[in-house]
């Protein structure tokens, strides 16, 4: 596919110039674009109000697709948490959500004033490329607890998501009992797990290594900077 080709056939070079530095809270920077953290994977991650510096125009409008895909399914699963908590949903979008996210879910155009919570979305979509190679020493991805609300993973078709089932002790790897690219795959993150008062526990996942590559993307709904995750 056209995400797979991305990482395939353009060079190193011309990935790495596929790649920006932006601000994030207080002096940190952030990063959008490319980028290969291990020899083990590359990414390539979008931020709602980042300037994304995309490869070329069909690649740009078959990423942007997806995301807004990605974002309409976040939203009808944070929907229905958020209200079985007995929260009204509107009124938690307004408080723990930057508003670049909030904007797009709510499908309203940005105000022309930007103010300084509306320059970057906090939440990452993030599009991976695991080589499985032999040679490769890395893990594809260490065992870990997103930070977030809540994560969305479709169903890949070379399998390596594995989420820890607590009630067994033992690893899933979960992709197995599913259809590649028609199911999704929702885990918590460890915010959701505070605001719920551990009601939606977080999950432990880990990519495994596979027999042949593995394409994935990822959408991780996270709070606000100044969000305080305390129980609703």
């Amino acid at each position: 596919g056209i995400i797979d080709t991305f990482f395939t056939h353009l060079s190193d070079e011309e990935k790495v110039a596929l790649r920006t530095l932006v601000p994030e809270v207080g002096t940190n920077k952030g990063l959008v674009g490319y980028n290969k953290p291990t020899d083990a994977k590359e990414v390539f991650r979008l931020r709602r109000g980042a300037h994304i510096p995309f490869p070329n125009d069909a690649f740009k409008q078959c990423v942007l697709g997806c995301f807004e895909i990605f974002e309409h399914v976040m939203d009808c699963c944070m929907e229905v948490v958020v209200t079985s908590l007995g929260f009204s949903y509107e009124q938690f979008l307004e408080s723990a959500i930057d508003r670049h996210t909030y904007y797009h879910l709510r499908k309203k155009h940005l105000p022309i004033d930007h103010s300084p919570n509306l320059s970057i979305s906090t939440s990452p979509f993030d599009l991976f490329r695991y080589n499985n190679s032999i040679q490769s020493r890395s893990a594809n991805c260490f065992e870990h607890i997103d930070p977030g609300f809540m994560t969305i993973v479709p169903c890949s078709s070379t399998v390596g998501l594995s989420i820890f089932d607590t009630q067994t002790g033992v690893w899933r790897a979960v992709e197995n009992w599913l259809t590649p690219h028609e199911h999704f795959i929702v885990f918590n993150g460890k915010t959701l797990q505070d605001l719920s008062d551990n009601i939606y526990p977080s999950a432990a996942h880990r990519v495994d290594k596979a027999a042949t590559r593995r394409v994935s993307m990822v959408y991780e709904l996270r709070s606000q900077p100044n969000f305080v995750a305390a129980p609703l």
